[in-house]
């Protein structure tokens, strides 16, 4: 899995949730944009948290490139807070789910087992 978000505590906190959590583990983590096209290229992982604001403007717009470096790679969102809106326009760019940040982590790992259970999107390509 790869974190990718602005917040070091944020990815520190996730990364120590996933290290105790059976079938896990984070491989990289990333707070710009720049940093997280070299981890997808680098580590090819098959989970990509993503907090949209580390890609800068029009983040979910750059969502398929990003996705297209490491295909196998399914994208969730990381939400600051829960809009119907935002998950829409997450799965069309490419995410497969969206799960709030401040959510507890059984559902969490809910969310991710059930997105880790299907096969990895095809990815648009018009952005």
């Amino acid at each position: 899995m790869l974190v990718a978000d602005r917040h070091d505590l944020v990815r520190r906190g996730l990364r120590e949730l996933v290290g105790v959590e059976p079938g896990f583990t984070v491989v990289g983590e990333s707070l710009t944009a720049t940093g997280t096209e070299r981890e997808l290229r680098l580590r090819r992982p098959t989970l990509l948290l993503l907090e949209p604001a580390v890609l800068g403007p029009s983040a979910l717009r750059r969502l398929p490139e990003l996705l297209r470096l490491s295909p196998l790679t399914r994208a969730v969102v990381l939400a600051d807070e829960l809009s119907p809106a935002l998950d829409r326009h997450a799965n069309a760019f490419g995410a497969m789910a969206t799960v709030l940040k401040h959510a507890a982590p059984d559902e969490l790992f809910r969310v991710l087992r059930h997105v880790m259970s299907q096969p990895p999107q095809i990815v648009p390509l018009a952005g």
